[in-house]
């Protein structure tokens, strides 16, 4: 990875936007690249060993790549809180527990809300 072209602090160029961006935004001529994992971590603003934790379980989930994003918003928003709360980092990694199980199970939920269509087709398949 290039730091200076991959990396947290790289400019926002068109492309890059435009490959973040939903198909389904994208017909309806939005361009909002809210599908980056990397620049929702890193505006959040955390501290390191959180922002890693949010992105191995991002990662170790396996999902697609709207739900990854929902993933990471939801685990950025429970990290802010408990940082608003006065918990230190370190507390807040210990008590989330095993990054490997919350990916599992963040993962087994995700894919109960996906569309019954396509759970048909995944079984039928």
């Amino acid at each position: 990875m290039n730091p200076t072209i991959d990396g947290p602090n790289a400019p926002a160029g068109v492309w890059r936007v435009l490959r973040f961006t939903p198909m389904r935004d994208l017909l309806r001529g939005r361009v909002t690249g809210r599908l980056n994992v990397r620049a929702i971590i890193a505006a959040a603003n955390l501290p390191a060993p959180l922002a890693e934790l949010v992105r191995s379980v991002v990662t170790r989930s396996r999902l697609w790549r709207l739900e990854k994003a929902d993933v990471a918003l939801e685990l950025v928003c429970h990290f802010a809180e408990g940082l608003d709360a006065g918990t230190s980092p370190v507390d807040l990694v210990d008590r989330f527990g095993d990054p490997v199980r919350a990916a599992k199970l963040i993962r087994r939920a995700k894919k109960r809300n996906r569309p019954i269509a396509w759970r048909a087709m995944a079984r039928t398949a």
